[in-house]
């Protein structure tokens, strides 16, 4: 009896408390997850938006940057044309990190072969789009800080790339190269002015990387 008894007011009320713990901690995470959930969706919302937002400002820069290059430096008659494209793809890539960098070296690569009607085989997008992912992987793995003079690395070591880029198209265009004058006439002038390019575009196109990460 004595054993039935404490059973019955001692064991069975402990449970009963249990439960009922049990029972209110279930629905505080519950109610926990409920009130994620609408955070998650809002969190979610706001990420579309701002995706959209990354989307329609770059796209209006590739394409201004695109039209000035072609239609306004093309006309000069220099023999080379700064490549504003790829000094754009360079910055961005430096500050928004590579997953951007190889999604807008695709858009300026092809950009950039429609706007130039050229003919041959179309390498841009491919190149543009390994150099944009290489420059945001070295920018988040070597510099922590986004700082001008890191980005000085940058533009220093883009520029052997960016001259392997114009003598392979040459290559591919024409068949073969003439190594003469090839250096002197076209690649350190080239080198030069995208160098100019870069180091220019860095001020408004930093300013534009700030306001694409707010």
């Amino acid at each position: 009896m004595r054993y039935y008894a404490r059973k019955l007011f001692w064991a069975f009320p402990q449970k009963m408390l249990f439960y009922s713990r049990e029972k209110d901690d279930l629905q505080k995470r519950t109610h926990g997850v409920q009130i994620f959930g609408k955070t998650g969706t809002t969190d979610m919302k706001q990420e579309r938006v701002r995706l959209w937002k990354n989307i329609i400002a770059l796209a209006v820069v590739s394409a201004v940057v695109g039209v000035v290059q072609v239609e306004f430096f093309g006309r000069f008659g220099w023999g080379f044309v700064p490549d504003l494209a790829f000094a754009t793809l360079m910055c961005v890539s430096f500050y928004l990190g590579r997953e951007t960098g190889a999604a807008l070296g695709i858009g300026l690569g092809v950009l950039m072969e429609a706007l130039t009607r050229a003919d041959g085989v179309h390498i841009l997008p491919t190149v543009y789009l390994f150099c944009g992912f290489l420059c945001g992987q070295a920018a988040r793995g070597r510099f922590t800080e986004r700082s001008f003079v890191n980005y000085l690395l940058v533009v220093a070591a883009s520029m052997p790339v960016h001259a392997g880029v114009t003598v392979l198209q040459l290559a591919l265009r024409y068949g073969n190269v003439r190594v003469e004058g090839l250096f002197t006439r076209l690649l350190l002038p080239e080198a030069a002015a995208l160098a100019a390019a870069m180091i220019l575009l860095y001020f408004p196109l930093k300013q534009l990387c700030r306001w694409l990460k707010m």
